[in-house]
């Protein structure tokens, strides 16, 4: 076992030899990588936006599901 500190919240926790020699022994828990990885990356802001997106469009539209065939007949 070897001592180690957390690289998002500077907490010591006590990690496995084996995940030290891997490059494991990182954070202290999956909410901390999770943490860290989100302000690297920002995939998870992302994704909400793209939702947010999505649900704005779906709200738009007249019609609904099938809003593109009333178009269609409309337009002819």
């Amino acid at each position: 076992m070897a001592e180690r500190t957390c690289e998002n919240c500077s907490k010591p926790f006590t990690a496995r030899a084996a995940d030290v020699r891997r490059g494991w022994a990182r954070f202290c828990s999956k909410s901390c990588k999770a943490s860290h990885q989100e302000r690297s990356t920002g995939q998870h802001a992302a994704y909400l936006h793209r939702q947010a997106d999505r649900d704005f469009d779906a709200a738009q539209a007249d019609g609904g599901w099938d809003e593109h065939k009333m178009w269609s007949s409309r337009h002819d």
